[in-house]
């Protein structure tokens, strides 16, 4: 996690460095589309890939442990 944050504020120092505004970026209307399509992907990726396997694994292994 501390990983992730150290890379986050890495980013957006290079970014700045190099004259990039992140808010130009997110406000453009390709900003906009591209923000709509990552929000689309994750949510894909929630419902048919990510819900699915932890329910098996709560249904298959936790649940029988807890029930014991």
């Amino acid at each position: 996690m501390i990983k992730l944050i150290i890379i986050v504020i890495a980013a957006v120092l290079i970014l700045s460095y190099f004259g990039i505004s992140i808010r130009g970026i997110i406000e453009s209307p390709v900003g906009q589309e591209n923000l709509t399509l990552l929000g689309q992907g994750i949510m894909w990726l929630w419902e048919n890939v990510l819900s699915p396997l932890i329910g098996l694994i709560y249904d298959t292994i936790i649940l029988p442990l807890l029930t014991r």
